[in-house]
């Protein structure tokens, strides 16, 4: 657990660093992070064997970085830029102060002043960092976050046996660490049996060339490169380009895919296509624009309804496993046997509905109206859940939610019923509910997938999931704004 949890922190501030400093590669760019990949590599073909690790050991190495790589920039990044900027944007041009100043809840957000300025524009020489102006507002944000990893983890703890053995989801993304740990070939070149065959080389050649010989391309412009971005494809002026990259970890991990699943996505792509030229052609547009949402924001309500409908299947799916869980919470059902979980049924359930009422009343304490919070936290749990369940089915490495739980629940209750704080507190939850181009859920689905595999008393791996989400979130938090 010490190597997962120093490699957790790693994956947190390379991954901040690498970004923001950087600015180069982004090891939080997927649910499937290079940040839990190479490390687990380089263990098991230069250290394992010399300092003894077992399988078990070392899924639990790569399940605690792929955890809190999915902290950094797309989440905490967020957060901490989006509690410092109402204050030091503000100004009388914008009217900021004017508009939602005082309704801006105060111990979330950073105060103004001159060492806010600092965090944007550097300390002033011989300055220290001023870290009495964070610790109010990031410690009642670690209680949500804290909240939100709780009920996720629950949420997957529950639905755990009802994905892996009722209905075998394949999870195809945990193909690659599966293949990592494999038992050694006797006689073997590499303790890695897939890297003993042509056919990877044959592969990692390919794709490292091409990366090679760009590399070349980007320091000397002069050298041709080989282009993975082509022309596009467009049917006509109403119809939205479709972008053609050569983006090889997705053709990769295509692989692992169902073809079902390959062709819906496909088809699924194509006929969206044509509606959005459709809906051109007829004039049909929604006012409201939606950063981290589908554009245009049609097709993302309508594909809004189709995560709805795919998380209520699932969970009728699962009525009767659930009705088994809620029992052996409440005391019923002493011959239902969850030894087999990293956290008991009891814990799951009252932990899961513990957060919820946390979460739930943290929004309102922001401003939210009761009822807009109880209509944004069922569409971030769709979101969440949904998300989760077709990466862990379809194995996409890379996904973004098609509409967020703030424009959701404002296009069901109508901005024109919303209080103006009500409106900013929304604002507000941007922090922490916006871009999941990375998020914990998926992460905490692959590792209790993962665990499943590792024979003993599962409980223990509890452990390392709580000191990876809690190194994670405290060490993203302090150099994110050290590193500012």
């Amino acid at each position: 657990m010490t190597i997962g949890a120093v490699l957790a922190i790693l994956a947190t501030t390379v991954g901040t660093y690498g970004r923001f400093v950087l600015q180069t590669t982004r090891l939080d760019q997927n649910h499937l992070s290079m940040a839990a990949v190479v490390p687990l590599a380089l263990i098991v073909l230069f250290f394992a064997r010399s300092i003894r690790l077992s399988r078990g050991e070392l899924l639990v190495i790569f399940c605690m970085p792929l955890i809190s790589s999915t902290m950094p920039t797309y989440f905490i990044g967020k957060l901490t830029a989006n509690i410092a900027i109402p204050y030091y944007m503000a100004g009388p041009e914008n009217q900021w102060a004017t508009y939602y100043g005082s309704y801006l809840p105060d111990w979330a957000i950073v105060p103004p002043g001159e060492q806010l300025r600092w965090f944007y524009e550097g300390l002033p020489p011989g300055a220290a960092v001023p870290w009495d102006i964070w610790v109010v507002p990031v410690l009642w944000w670690m209680t949500l976050i804290a909240a939100f990893y709780i009920c996720a983890l629950c949420l997957m703890v529950i639905l755990r046996k009802q994905w892996v053995e009722h209905e075998r989801i394949d999870y195809p993304l945990m193909e690659l660490p599966l293949a990592l740990v494999e038992t050694p070939e006797d006689g073997r070149f590499f303790s890695i049996p897939v890297m003993n065959r042509p056919g990877f080389w044959f592969g990692f050649g390919t794709t490292m060339f091409v990366i090679l010989w760009n590399v070349v391309s980007y320091f000397a412009p002069m050298f041709p490169s080989i282009p993975w971005q082509l022309p596009s494809l467009q049917f006509g002026r109403y119809f939205p380009p479709i972008p053609l990259r050569l983006y090889w970890i997705v053709m990769a991990f295509g692989f692992f895919m169902k073809r079902e699943i390959l062709f819906s996505l496909w088809f699924f792509d194509l006929f969206t296509n044509v509606e959005i030229g459709i809906f051109n052609r007829l004039g049909y547009k929604v006012e409201m624009i939606e950063e981290y949402s589908t554009s245009p924001l049609s097709i993302g309500a309508q594909s809004m309804g189709a995560l709805i409908a795919i998380v209520s299947v699932g969970l009728w799916m699962a009525r009767d496993h659930l009705r088994d869980v809620f029992r052996k919470a409440l005391g019923r059902a002493s011959e239902i046997d969850d030894t087999s979980e990293i956290l008991s049924y009891r814990a799951s359930v009252f932990g899961l509905i513990g957060s919820l009422m946390y979460l739930l009343w943290w929004h309102v304490r922001t401003g939210m109206e009761p009822t807009f919070a109880l209509v944004f936290l069922f569409g971030a749990l769709v979101m969440y859940l949904g998300v989760t369940r077709v990466i862990a089915e379809a194995g996409l490495i890379s996904l973004r939610a098609p509409l967020t739980p703030q424009p959701f629940g404002m296009m069901l209750l109508g901005t024109d019923a919303l209080s103006q704080r009500t409106l900013v507190s929304i604002a507000v939850a941007y922090s922490w509910c916006s871009d999941l181009k990375t998020t914990i859920m998926p992460a905490l689905a692959h590792s209790t997938r993962l665990f499943d595999t590792i024979p003993g008393n599962r409980r223990r791996l509890l452990w390392p999931v709580v000191v990876a989400m809690v190194a994670g979130v405290v060490s993203t938090f302090a150099y994110t704004i050290y590193s500012g």
